[in-house]
């Protein structure tokens, strides 16, 4: 993962992340299942589902997290998936991983059909840089698809929103991103819990 990254990035935003990355970690440590997606949550087989649609070719999970294979990856294995996270730790990953953040992937340009974050925009320093760089990396109407949680309004404010994020989002902000960053908006789906999926397809 190339360091130099953070220097291009709002310091404040940078230090947020990395203070609550590390609380994630060992929150992930305590609690792997209320963390990743393991399938023991009733919203993990539902996203999977909800992908299943879409997914042809090679994704790219932006966040993939600590597991050796995401539920959505075992459920889905015709797909060529690539996983990216800034927590590398020692893990036996049963797919292609590289340690790198969201807002500098080390792709090259229109490399895959689909990409995805799993709950994972949220915790980025720059969700419009994390799009912007999703845009790059699909290619021309790939699809994109965001499981997040959402809120009646965003929170945007240079301070962490809870004990884990320091973003949060409402559909409206959300879709105002997405199209900002290169891409239509296709379907917002709720998943109950709060739970939404944004897909969208790059112009």
């Amino acid at each position: 993962m190339d360091n130099n990254v953070f220097s291009k990035l709002n310091p404040i935003r940078v230090a947020l992340w990395k203070e609550l990355e590390q609380v994630g970690y060992e929150r992930s440590k305590d609690d792997p299942y209320g963390t990743f997606s393991t399938g023991q949550r009733v919203t993990d087989n539902i996203f999977s589902d909800i992908i299943s649609k879409h997914l042809i070719g090679k994704c790219l999970d932006i966040g993939c997290g600590l597991l050796s294979l995401p539920v959505y990856m075992e459920n889905h294995p015709e797909v060529k998936f690539v996983g990216i996270d800034p927590l590398a730790d020692t893990i036996d990953r049963k797919f292609e991983f590289i340690q790198a953040v969201a807002e500098d992937l080390p792709f090259g340009d229109e490399m895959f059909d689909s990409v995805l974050f799993a709950t994972s925009l949220d915790h980025t320093i720059s969700p419009e840089l994390a799009l912007k760089e999703a845009c790059r990396v699909l290619k021309k109407n790939g699809k994109m698809f965001i499981w997040y949680s959402a809120h009646d309004s965003p929170h945007i404010e240079e301070k962490k929103f809870n004990t884990y994020h320091q973003w949060a989002f409402s559909d409206d902000y959300l879709k105002d991103l997405v199209t900002k960053s290169g891409f239509n908006v296709y379907e917002i789906i709720n998943m109950g819990y709060s739970e939404h999926v944004l897909i969208g397809e790059r112009k």
